[in-house]
Order: C-alpha cells, then structure tokens, then sequence
C-alpha cells in the first residue's frame, strides 16, 4: 500500500496531466528537462510535518509541496520569462482555484512565495515554481492513509 504522501502527489498531479495536455508532469523529480522537451512540470514533496492537535486516531500533517514549471524560450530573443508565464499561472489556478476532492485532504494553501530561473543556453529555459501547503490526515501514528 502506497503512503499518503505518495497518494498526495499522485493526486495533485492528476489535474495538472489533465490540464497540460502533452506535458509531461513528472513527480518527485528535480529538472534537468530534456533538450527534445519544450514544456515540463515537476511536482515535488518538500517537507511534511506533525501537527499535535488531531483528533484522537488521527495525524495531521502540514506538508509542503513545490509545483515548477519549466519552458524554453522559441527562441534566443525571446524573453524566458513570456515562455513560462501562462503555464505558472494555469498551475497554480489549477490546483488552487479548483475544489481537487483528495482524499484526506483538509486544506490546501500558498505558501509566500514564488521563484523564476532562468537558464543561459541556446534556447533559453525558464522556469517558476511556487509551494503549497497541504493539510492532510492519516491514521494515527502511521503513514497510512486516513480513508485506507
């Protein structure tokens, strides 16, 4: 049986595959995207942790999940940014502007900030990523699902 913080990526990942269609969503994955790729979106587990007031047979946890969008400039003259920019920001209402219906899922929140690079190469890539903090619940004292 998967965690929950596997079925978490794997649900966070559903929608934005269903929105980008003919990007490849990669999970638990850092860049670098392949010179063939033009678009790619990572989708990562950052960091989790307990919070002390669940209810009895329960763990709450406040994991933090980063959500980067990469994409290359058409070409050396292009701004790096502009190739990004519309796919940071269907990401982000993608999976905050829309109720997701996870399981086990609690709350879903922006972390304060949002970060761009920029990579110097032939046909530039740029990329922006923004962090989201989920609340969501397993079954006491294990990493099990709550819904399991």
């Amino acid at each position: 049986m998967s965690t929950a913080f596997k079925l978490l990526i794997d649900g966070l990942a559903a929608p934005l595959e269903l929105a980008h269609p003919g990007v490849t969503v990669y999970r638990n994955r850092r860049r670098p995207v392949s010179q063939s790729e033009s678009k790619a979106i990572f989708v990562r587990l950052a960091g989790s942790q307990r919070q002390p007031d669940a209810p009895l047979g329960a763990t709450d946890w406040e994991t933090l999940v980063e959500v980067e969008a990469a994409a290359r400039a058409t070409s050396g003259a292009q701004d790096p940014a502009d190739a990004v920019d519309d796919m940071v920001a269907s990401c982000w209402a993608t999976l905050l502007a829309a109720p997701l219906g996870l399981p086990d899922v609690t709350d879903i929140d922006s972390a304060p900030d949002l970060r761009w690079e920029f990579d110097a190469l032939e046909t530039p890539l740029a990329s922006a990523t923004f962090r989201l903090v989920v609340r969501h619940r397993t079954q006491a004292n294990t990493l099990t699902p709550w819904s399991a």
